[in-house]
């Protein structure tokens, strides 16, 4: 059992082993979000959701994709994201780097757009009517002065929205930062479609 954030390699290839987030290249087994949590904790995450999802009706939510998180992936040296969209092969580069490579916490005009979280936030920009996806501020490390200015001019900066909000929006995205994304646990029971 690996009860860290991340799967790199699996160092026994021979035993299955159960983690938070898995590669499908590493053998892993992920964990249900549910046996991750303390069960009070999984339970008031869920009734958030249940009681928002009874506040708005389906034909009353915005026909928009909603997003808020923080900036957690981790950006690897070979890592090329259009390429890993592709091609497994290049997608293990950005998530499992040879031993040489580290993945860090470096956010910077150079790395910002080669992470999903990235990607996904500037694709307000270009999807306005359609994609509402920003950063809120957090206690990951921080991204570079001039990279975090730049985002708030453009207004990829947001709040953190309530369940309660988030049930007015018809489409919602988990998108994985340097681990799992644990909101699965609760965004289901919106009642909103869930892209994964």
């Amino acid at each position: 059992l690996n009860a860290g954030d991340e799967t790199i390699t699996n160092t026994t290839p021979e035993v299955p082993i159960f983690t938070r987030g898995g590669t499908w290249w590493t053998h892993t087994l992920i964990l249900p979000h549910e046996w991750q949590m303390h069960p009070a904790q999984c339970e008031r995450t869920i009734k958030v959701g249940m009681n928002a999802m009874g506040y708005v009706k389906w034909e009353d939510r915005k026909n928009i994709l909603i997003w808020r998180g923080s900036h957690s992936n981790l950006w690897a040296p070979n890592c090329k994201i259009s390429k890993a969209a592709r091609d497994h092969s290049e997608l293990q580069k950005c998530v499992s780097p040879n031993t040489s490579d580290t993945r860090l916490p470096i956010w910077n005009f150079s790395t910002w757009l080669q992470m999903p979280r990235g990607r996904l936030v500037m694709s307000t920009r270009f999807f306005p009517s359609l994609i509402d996806a920003k950063f809120v501020d957090s206690k990951v490390d921080p991204m570079s002065a001039d990279l975090e200015m730049f985002l708030r001019d453009e207004g990829l900066f947001g709040e953190r929205i309530d369940g309660e909000a988030l049930a007015r929006y018809k489409y919602h995205i988990a998108i994985e930062g340097n681990c799992a994304a644990d909101r699965v646990v609760w965004q289901p029971f919106l009642g909103s479609v869930l892209l994964v």
